[in-house]
């Protein structure tokens, strides 16, 4: 049970707040946290599915940002 909590924090929660600094939003309480993670969520779906570049989900986060 506690190294399926673990897996589950380190696959996912971990990540999130790696590429996208999710703990450090100052997002008010109510439904806009849930909808901004849900598209977190798919951004990051997105990132690794992008196999052209071998570079970190932030890398890729952030090169997409400039080039588009």
């Amino acid at each position: 049970m506690i190294r399926l909590h673990w897996g589950v924090e380190n696959g996912l929660h971990w990540t999130l707040d790696i590429t996208f600094s999710e703990d450090a939003c100052g997002v008010p309480t109510g439904h806009p946290p849930q909808k901004l993670a849900l598209l977190r969520r798919i951004a990051l779906n997105a990132l690794n599915l992008e196999q052209s570049l071998k570079r970190s989900n932030r890398q890729k986060s952030n090169r997409a940002a400039i080039i588009y």
